[in-house]
């Protein structure tokens, strides 16, 4: 509810988070893929986003409006949605789920605030590249679980080759150096501060 959300923006605002997205989904959601999803009424979602704002102190951070409405209710609710939550003062929109690039289109017009779009696996939503996305009028370009599914494959294989054939070497041959995996991690930096601190330097200057 509206006081959940006002309690939920401030402390995310005061760890430094750059946006929160706020979903017009009843609890608990549904994925956007998968059938079966309903959504709140226009009205109380505009309440949770008024205390979003309300609760906001620093303009930098910003108040993401997401409506599944297309899916559920058609194109026409989920674009009077989508212009509410901007009246209401949302900074960026998401009109989740364009069935064709015509929908899209729609929105882009429709819309005069930055535009999220979502890419989603199961292809529901036309595939478009950054480009033709931005022309359609979106400012921000979204690829669902498409990182974790690009993993998905190397790590199939890397366990296959070691069932088949027992040798590590050959089962990692494409895989990244433990350089890169600790480079990532900031190994380096953390393995500094532990020092420090077993030895008691005085760290009041280091951040």
């Amino acid at each position: 509810n509206p006081l959940n959300v006002r309690r939920t923006i401030m402390e995310f605002e005061r760890q430094g988070v750059a946006a929160v997205m706020i979903e017009d989904q009843i609890t608990p959601k549904r994925c956007a893929m998968f059938a079966g999803k309903e959504v709140v009424s226009c009205e109380e979602m505009e309440m949770k986003l008024k205390a979003a704002l309300d609760a906001r102190r620093d303009d930098e951070f910003s108040i993401v409006a997401r409506t599944d409405a297309l899916t559920v209710h058609g194109i026409d609710e989920a674009l009077r949605r989508a212009e509410r939550y901007a009246a209401v003062g949302a900074d960026v929109v998401f009109v989740e789920g364009p069935r064709t690039i015509e929908e899209a289109e729609r929105i882009g017009r429709a819309i005069d605030i930055p535009l999220v779009y979502n890419i989603t696996p199961s292809g529901s939503v036309p595939p478009i590249d950054a480009k033709t996305a931005e022309k359609l009028g979106f400012r921000f370009l979204s690829f669902s679980v498409y990182v974790l599914l690009a993993a998905i494959p190397g790590m199939q294989s890397f366990l296959k080759t070691m069932r088949d054939t027992g040798d590590i070497g050959q089962a990692g041959a494409n895989a990244a150096s433990m350089k890169t995996y600790l480079d990532l991690l900031g190994y380096e930096d953390w393995k500094q501060y532990e020092e420090v601190y077993a030895t008691g330097r005085d760290v009041s200057n280091k951040a």
